[in-house]
């Protein structure tokens, strides 16, 4: 049955580029009306909210937020040699981020709870691989918020070469940094320096910038 018209959808794809929870808001106006078909097992009803939105922390701190699909499942009769390579096919599929967490399940069986967090329209992907390439019958899906620093990369000068460094802004202050592993992992296996040499004088390269700014 169809439960929109084209016009209709248009007009919700122009206005609402994407389903979200009702954010915090300041409410001016309500509505509420009921249409005149009767639909089995829906109720034919249209709610409208308009209101002003209320400036919150992770505004005020420039965060960014993006609605994401939480995938996940729980194992207990896979090898676990198997786990390894069932990570490399989720991030090459674009999973966000995937990891493993173990758990005590019934019967006191040790388990494997796997989580992958992704793109609403990478779901289907990764659902797939994940009924596929585990012993699974079956994946919970849920949505989720995810509230993430505003980021800046900044390239640092090192004995050991130049080294990328990430940068975490709350609002304008820079509240942590780390340099990125695998240009750590490059240099020390260039230059044969501990890796830890490598990735701490990132750090104080880093540090030097920023208290000289």
């Amino acid at each position: 049955m169809e439960m929109t018209t084209p016009t209709g959808a248009a007009i919700l794809r122009a206005l609402a580029p994407a389903f979200v929870p009702l954010p915090p808001m300041r409410l001016e106006k309500t509505a509420f009306g009921a249409g005149g078909r009767e639909i089995p097992g829906r109720t034919n009803c249209l709610r409208l909210l308009i209101g002003e939105p209320l400036e919150g922390a992770d505004n005020q701190a420039g965060l960014e937020s993006a609605r994401m699909c939480l995938l996940t499942t729980e194992i207990d009769d896979m090898n676990p040699e198997l786990y390894g390579p069932l990570l490399d096919r989720l991030f090459a599929a674009k999973a966000r981020d995937a990891s493993l967490v173990p758990i005590v399940m019934k019967k006191g069986r040790p388990g494997v709870s796997v989580r992958v967090l992704c793109d609403e329209t990478r779901r289907g992907a990764l659902l797939e691989i994940l009924l596929r390439h585990t012993t699974t019958f079956g994946v919970k899906t849920a949505w989720v918020e995810r509230h993430c620093l505003r980021r800046e990369v900044k390239e640092m000068a090192t004995p050991y070469g130049p080294i990328r460094v990430k940068i975490g802004y709350w609002g304008d202050q820079a509240i942590k940094a780390a340099p990125e592993f695998e240009d750590c992992r490059r240099a020390a296996e260039t230059t044969g320096a501990p890796i830890g040499d490598v990735y701490r004088s990132a750090e104080r390269s880093y540090e030097n910038a920023r208290d000289e700014a």
